[in-house]
């Protein structure tokens, strides 16, 4: 094997290792995950499974607006707040709604 045999096969390897297929199916917009999948298959160690909290977090405020619409019913304080202090901070304007609009102007 003389050097130019040599210099073919190290750059063939060098192709091969930079266009080699990985085995990560890309991200695809789920209109066309179909036709993806009969190209690379369906095994579900490609995907990625994501938790969300979306469902925790609904579950969250749902309590607490429970509670709130208890302490306005009842006329109760809960620690030193009542339904009132609570809708005054809700409808109290903040500094940056404040700078936003005099911005805006």
């Amino acid at each position: 094997m003389n050097e130019i045999e040599r210099r073919r096969r190290r750059l063939l390897r060098q192709a091969r290792e930079l266009y080699e297929e990985k085995s990560v199916i890309p991200i695809v917009h789920p209109r066309y995950r179909a036709a993806y999948r009969s190209v690379y298959g369906t095994d579900n160690d490609f995907e990625e499974t994501s938790q969300s909290t979306f469902g925790i977090r609904v579950f969250i405020c749902m309590m607490l607006f429970a509670v709130f619409v208890m302490t306005d019913y009842k006329g109760t304080a809960i620690g030193s707040f009542d339904s009132q202090k609570i809708t005054e901070q809700i409808t109290m304007q903040s500094d940056a709604l404040n700078f936003i609009k005099h911005i805006w102007k």
